[in-house]
């Protein structure tokens, strides 16, 4: 972003944000698991770097986790 470079960044909770604003970071609400609101979040991007991963450790099953750590990769 220093460098002039514009960012979007999907995050399902705005307040959770732990980084400084910036002029060329552009928050949106949503939720990966959730096919529209990737459409909607990354129109006109020209890269998409996938950062969600579930790491909760107090779930008891692969499907917990399939939602966000698969399936959100497939969107």
């Amino acid at each position: 972003m220093n460098k002039g470079f514009n960012v979007k960044a999907l995050l399902r909770d705005r307040n959770k944000l732990i980084v400084p604003q910036h002029k060329n970071l552009s928050i949106i609400e949503g939720d990966i698991t959730h096919l529209q609101s990737i459409e909607n979040a990354f129109l006109i991007c020209d890269i998409v770097i996938h950062a969600a991963a579930n790491t909760s450790q107090s779930l008891l099953k692969l499907s917990d986790y399939s939602a966000v750590n698969i399936q959100g990769v497939k969107n």
